[in-house]
């Protein structure tokens, strides 16, 4: 019988342009690395001690972040990073920064 050879995560890899590719969905993700979720999870668990999500999700705000301080306008960031709505970018950046958008980008700068 065949075995497979293990799924390598690399630290090495370029995070933020593959969460992009995979427009931040851990289930495409897995579908890039040709392995089911629940198997992407237990390697992103034993060589990352993360979930997939939880990687796409900090890749997805540290380019929220980037396009905030760049200027972008909020639906465009929302739109760009494959957000449902703008109230749900905007309900999700205030739940990580315990702020607004245009609150932060005033403390930021």
């Amino acid at each position: 019988m065949k075995t497979r050879s293990p799924l390598v995560l690399s630290k090495n890899v370029n995070w933020p342009e593959l969460a992009a590719t995979v427009k931040y969905q851990a289930p495409l993700l897995a579908a890039h690395f040709n392995v089911s979720l629940r198997t992407l999870e237990r390697e992103f668990q034993k060589q990352l001690h993360t979930s997939p999500q939880k990687k796409l999700d900090t890749c997805r705000q540290s380019a929220a972040e980037k396009l905030v301080r760049d200027g972008a306008r909020t639906k465009e960031i929302a739109f760009e990073l494959g957000y449902k709505t703008v109230p749900h970018f905007c309900r999700h950046w205030s739940d990580l920064h315990g702020m607004g958008v245009r609150a932060w980008r005033n403390f930021a700068s």
